[in-house]
């Protein structure tokens, strides 16, 4: 039997993003569906590399059930290479991903 690869996602995400709780929104979620990657704000809104068997799932519900205040103008997603990585955080703007 072949293990399937889990598909990692880089997604940017558009709109009224930072200081309204979107990053802590997206870390919930990423938990809830079991998923590894990170959060981080950039210029422009909020960037997500996301990792696991529900990254398209994690994409697709990202916009739903948000916090007040989170207004998404957009959300461009993007698949990429995969990375070893262990949970999923949200990182310090500023801090280089590798």
């Amino acid at each position: 039997m072949t293990k399937k690869t889990s598909e990692r996602l880089r997604i940017k995400v558009f709109g009224t993003v930072q200081g309204v709780g979107f990053r802590p929104h997206a870390l919930k979620l990423a938990q809830k569906l079991d998923l590894s990657g990170f959060v981080r704000n950039d210029g422009a809104g909020a960037m997500i590399e996301v990792e696991g068997d529900n990254a398209r799932l994690f994409a697709q519900q990202l916009s739903h059930e948000t916090p007040p205040g989170i207004v998404i103008n957009e959300i461009t997603v993007e698949s990429i290479l995969s990375k070893p990585n262990a949970g999923f955080i949200i990182e310090e703007i500023g801090r280089a991903h590798v």
